[in-house]
């Protein structure tokens, strides 16, 4: 029963996460925001490692898709491979620390944007330089990232203590 309600309350962070930063988004028009739902999947698979990091990044960027995204499978590859990332990262840094998710989140947002921007070339016929890409998008995503993972990681350190400190 304990999982049942683990992963229904997982879900709940997942699409909250993503209605915030689509009405974030809708309300204040601003060229670049950061992808909340990244720094979100970047701090818990640090934290978890693994296939509990993957199966969220998959999860995560597949609901992405299905909201908000122009295709299936695009946010879903994207998050995977960030979700890795910061699952590789885990064993390099103490967990416990904040600079391991802090330095896993700049990797991840390259590959996540670098892979966005690659595949909308591809399958969009998407023609923006390369410079203005990462002066314009990807820097600053990195910038708001970096500082996101500051409130974010403790705060879901603390809720994943939480959830697994409760008797069944």
């Amino acid at each position: 029963m304990v999982p049942v309600i683990y992963f229904l309350l997982l879900f709940l962070l997942i699409l909250s996460t993503l209605l915030l930063q689509g009405a974030l988004a809708a309300i204040f028009p601003v060229v670049v925001w950061p992808d909340l739902l990244l720094v979100v999947i970047v701090s818990l698979s640090f934290q978890w490692g693994g296939r509990r990091g993957l199966l969220l990044g998959f999860g995560g960027g597949l609901l992405q898709d299905i909201l908000l995204g122009p295709a299936p499978g695009l946010f879903a590859l994207a998050k995977l491979l960030a979700a890795f990332l910061a699952a590789a990262a885990s064993r390099w840094f103490y967990r416990g620390s904040i600079w391991g998710p802090m330095f896993a989140v700049i990797g991840a947002t390259i590959v996540h944007e670098v892979l966005i921007y690659c595949l909308s070339a591809l399958f969009y016929g998407l023609e923006l330089p390369v410079m203005v890409v990462l002066e314009t998008i990807i820097l600053p995503k990195m910038g708001y990232h970096f500082f996101l993972v500051l409130i974010f990681y403790p705060a879901l350190c603390r809720l994943d203590r939480l959830a697994y400190s409760r008797p069944p």
